[in-house]
């Protein structure tokens, strides 16, 4: 089982992008809550970021934590997908906690 969440702004419609991320991640994160990865995209740059989670972690802090430390968020337009993953074929790996590949990350 896994949760997906995006977000684009083009403007300033959403002050505080990471803030945004976490209601999100929490609505998904029942869906996966042992890993993450996310891809963010902003003037013409790409992040991928990657986390395997120690047990009963909070997973939408932690997603929102890493995106404010390594995205500028004054940057339009800003892309972001996100990928929380619950590991049902094997355990949870970093490699597993992707973005997925359709952003070209």
């Amino acid at each position: 089982m896994c949760g997906n969440l995006g977000l684009l702004l083009v403007g300033d419609e959403i002050k505080q992008p990471h803030e945004a991320l976490h209601a999100m991640a929490q609505v998904v994160s029942m869906r996966g809550a042992q890993s993450y990865g996310f891809v963010a995209s902003t003037g013409g740059k790409m992040l991928v970021h990657k986390a395997v989670l120690p047990k009963r972690a909070d997973i939408a802090s932690r997603l929102a934590r890493a995106f404010r430390r390594r995205v500028d968020v004054r940057k339009r337009p800003l892309l972001v997908s996100a990928h929380l993953r619950f590991a049902t074929s094997s355990r949870s790996l970093s490699r597993e906690a992707h973005p997925h590949s359709w952003l070209g990350a």
